[in-house]
């Protein structure tokens, strides 16, 4: 997902040392599957190649036994989505497993090669989406092309842990009858009492889900039965919900049609941040906020300049380098990166600038 290549862009990469990207696309089923691992072993042998010959083999030896070890793994392919990325070098190895296949790929350079896993992970299009039940919920980081269970330890995703915190029976009165012993007044149906604890889940959700996004500007998509959505909306106190919802378990929605649904139900949100991100370039083109050119970008880059940088689409070996260096210091330094095409921007590589 998109928060674990930025954390793991943010870990200290030792600069000049082999960082090793790897692409292609991967099968979930059987006898397809099979394949996935002689496709990688394959990439191994062109990225042994390549660091044979640019890079010190007292260097590159452990990052190819790490490698070839993910590739003997049988239980790591049982795993599979549409596609695999790996990145790795001395500071460690991360793996992204995502719904869209890639084009088989090695890159054996100074920086990674990010473009392939930006254009699945576009930034200014994403929501998180809760999936929501009456006593349990799970959730997404989403965009059109993608999702991504989000790993967090804020929200309890079961009423069940929650169960010692909330007394079922916390509004009924105690009383004893003639004998012995206390006794419910007020008795409520096993119905009543599972909408009671269903409220207060509920109500619990909002709560941590508002701790969960402090400090983020993203939006919340919601997903679930019609019933538990009408009945979440009226409870919740959030101001981060979309009006827009998907009125199913997205649990129960086939991985095929998932990609169909986020589309139909973002679109309008890509097209009208797609509509902000261009007025803001022409309005910082005019401001003389704006530089073309990746030898231009760099040093804007270097110092933390850039706000966000405009990549038309994947180029060619020779210009690949920079361009992943450049990625790189934008990211780190809190820049966006959108890779799109359109003739409003002017050439294949342009950033606008914060100052």
């Amino acid at each position: 997902m998109r928060s674990n290549l930025d954390r793991y862009l943010a870990l200290e990469h030792k600069e000049g040392s082999p960082k090793i990207s790897l692409y292609q696309p991967t099968s979930r089923s059987m006898p397809e599957i099979k394949a996935d691992p002689i496709v990688f072993k394959n990439l191994l042998q062109e990225a042994k190649a390549l660091l044979e010959e640019k890079y010190n083999r007292r260097v590159w030896k452990p990052l190819l036994d790490s490698l070839e070890g993910i590739q003997a793994d049988a239980d790591f392919w049982q795993q599979n989505k549409e596609g695999l990325a790996v990145l790795i070098d001395e500071s460690g190895m991360e793996v992204f497993r995502v719904e869209q296949p890639f084009d088989p790929s090695v890159s054996v350079e100074e920086h990674f090669y990010l473009l392939p896993l930006l254009e699945i992970y576009e930034s200014f299009d994403a929501a998180y989406l809760l999936d929501l039940s009456k006593d349990r919920v799970a959730l997404y980081r989403v965009n059109q092309n993608t999702a991504d269970p989000v790993e967090q330890d804020v929200i309890i995703t079961s009423f069940d842990e929650l169960f010692d915190d909330f007394d079922a029976h916390a509004d009924l009165n105690f009383g004893s009858y003639s004998g012995d012993g206390s006794a419910y007044h007020g008795h409520r149906s096993k119905v009543e009492e599972e909408e009671k604890e269903r409220e207060k889940y509920f109500r619990y959700v909002d709560q941590a889900l508002s701790e969960f996004l402090k400090g983020k500007d993203v939006p919340v998509l919601l997903a679930g039965t019609r019933d538990n959505l009408s009945h979440y909306r009226e409870l919740a106190k959030g101001g981060f919900y979309m009006q827009r919802q998907l009125e199913k378990p997205f649990s129960s929605v086939d991985v095929a049609e998932r990609r169909t649904l986020l589309q139909e139900v973002l679109k309008p949100r890509y097209e009208e941040r797609m509509r902000e991100l261009l007025e803001d370039y022409a309005k910082k083109a005019s401001d003389g906020l704006l530089v073309g050119g990746v030898d231009n970008a760099l040093p804007m880059a270097a110092y933390g300049r850039v706000e966000t940088l405009y990549i038309q689409g994947d180029k060619g070996p020779a210009e690949r380098m920079k361009i992943n260096e450049l990625i790189e210091k934008v990211l780190l330094s809190g820049g966006e990166v959108v890779v799109l095409q359109d003739e409003r921007l002017r050439g294949t590589v342009s950033a606008t600038l914060r100052y």
